[in-house]
């Protein structure tokens, strides 16, 4: 291919007009969007255009052809992260075999997230959306960094709390063990995904919580007992050291225990 022939092993992998245009148009197609066993094989068939521009990397940038959103898949680690543009949340993932030499990525609570078929390209699995739709690969990127600190851990505590009590109608109280900010950038991390789990939850469980307890742990772990939201952190463990928005809203709205 013609695309091939510009691309060396140290410039940025991107995808040539066509290709693009292809992975976005054949998806909003209204007769494939009927036709599940087309949906497949279309997702198939824009992974090995997509193979043919872009060999497999540890971390690179992708488009998900559906929304138009951009991610990052890492690779680089001990297990896959991905983050979404336009998201501050770094998603663990671990892998499980599919078919075909494939791979299916699955997030903390055991959701499909993506699929890593034998070529290397993806397929991203949305909510409530089993086929699935391409992601186009964009470039090769830097390996994700560690969470970032504001600088003022009490301050951000405030502003959360202010934040969760107009959404849930009362006010809220947060706390974060001593032992825990010594690593304030994770636990601020942790703090960041207990928002965007209240977000996620269900309403009327949330508005149950009167509190949230951040505490250092030796593994991640999240529950709601007699009114308070529990989140374990262990920051030795990275990103796989606290429990994702997506279990945390399942807590939530469980009302129940969850590890």
């Amino acid at each position: 291919m013609g695309v091939m022939k510009n691309l060396s092993s140290s410039s940025p992998i991107v995808f040539s007009a066509g290709i693009a245009a292809f992975a976005v148009g054949s998806v909003a197609a209204p007769a494939l969007a009927e036709d599940p066993q087309s949906e497949r094989a279309n997702a198939d068939l824009v992974s090995l255009l997509n193979a043919q521009v872009a060999p497999r990397h540890p971390s690179a940038r992708y488009t998900d052809a559906a929304s138009g959103r951009s991610f990052t898949l890492d690779r680089t680690g001990p297990y896959p992260l991905l983050k979404y543009e336009d998201v501050s949340e770094v998603i663990v993932l671990s892998a499980s075999n599919a078919q075909r030499g494939d791979e299916f990525l699955k997030n903390d609570v055991g959701r499909n997230v993506m699929k890593v078929t034998e070529l290397g390209n993806v397929i991203l699995f949305t909510p409530g959306d089993a086929h699935g739709s391409p992601a186009g690969l964009d470039e090769r990127s830097d390996p994700l960094g560690l969470p970032e600190y504001s600088g003022d851990l009490d301050e951000r505590i405030a502003g959360s709390a202010e934040m969760l009590a107009q959404k849930i109608g009362h006010d809220i109280a947060i706390s974060i063990e001593p032992e825990l900010r010594q690593y304030a950038n994770w636990a601020e991390d942790a703090l960041s995904n207990a928002e965007r789990g209240f977000r996620r939850a269900n309403s009327k469980f949330a508005s149950e919580l009167t509190g949230v307890r951040i505490v250092f742990s030796k593994g991640a772990f999240v529950y709601c007992e007699e009114g308070v939201l529990s989140i374990g952190v262990a920051p030795h463990e990275g990103f796989a050291g606290r429990p994702s928005s997506e279990a945390i809203a399942l807590a939530i709205s469980l009302n129940g225990h969850r590890s």
